[in-house]
């Protein structure tokens, strides 16, 4: 085997392993310790892991952020989101088949739950790929905001490794966490979590 034939297999032998697109529905990203095992929790069955129970100063911080709107490029106030009522944010990226099916699955959950702001926080690609996918994805409701986070500025803020996950902004003032594309009941019960 020459070098430049065992360059071009290490090469996407890296890439396939740098990859941080879920490969399961429900899949926990991998964790050093049981802890952080524990924070990464993907949804199932209805459960996510809270990451700032009863402490509601530790949740807003945050939402302390500030990110550009996809297609305005008008700055998106994270605490604004916050203290709108429940969010569901979710960290997708466009070449993640899990990301894309769940986009659509998402945009008709927007349809149905008026009263939840969902925010996807676009990552993994460029401007195009993310407009791309949200035409893909029928994600136009009212109640739905895109950010663009190609920097990963937001994704390192709440240590996001694995695309699909979601950020919950719970109507109580609480954070939690679902690693890893949901089912349709999954979504549900994503919905019913943040408004309590």
């Amino acid at each position: 085997m020459n070098t430049s034939t065992r360059t071009l297999i290490l090469l996407t032998a890296l890439a396939l392993g740098l990859s941080s697109c879920a490969t399961l529905r429900g899949e926990t990203a991998d964790a050093a310790d049981e802890t952080q095992r524990a924070q990464q929790l993907a949804m199932r069955d209805g459960e996510a892991k809270t990451i700032a129970a009863n402490d509601t100063a530790q949740a807003a911080e945050a939402f302390n952020f500030a990110g550009k709107e996809l297609f305005s490029g008008a700055t998106i106030s994270g605490a604004d989101l916050q203290a709108s009522g429940p969010v569901i944010m979710t960290f997708v990226s466009p070449d993640c088949d899990i990301s894309v099916e769940e986009g659509a699955e998402l945009a008709a959950a927007a349809e149905l739950e008026e009263d939840i702001t969902y925010v996807f926080v676009h990552g993994e690609g460029t401007t195009e790929t993310y407009e791309a996918f949200v035409d893909k994805t029928d994600l136009f409701q009212q109640n739905v905001i895109h950010i663009d986070d190609s920097n990963l500025a937001l994704a390192n803020r709440f240590s996001i490794d694995v695309r699909p996950t979601m950020v919950l902004g719970h109507d109580n003032g609480t954070v939690s966490v679902s690693t890893g594309g949901l089912s349709h009941k999954g979504i549900t019960e994503a919905g019913l979590l943040v408004r309590g």
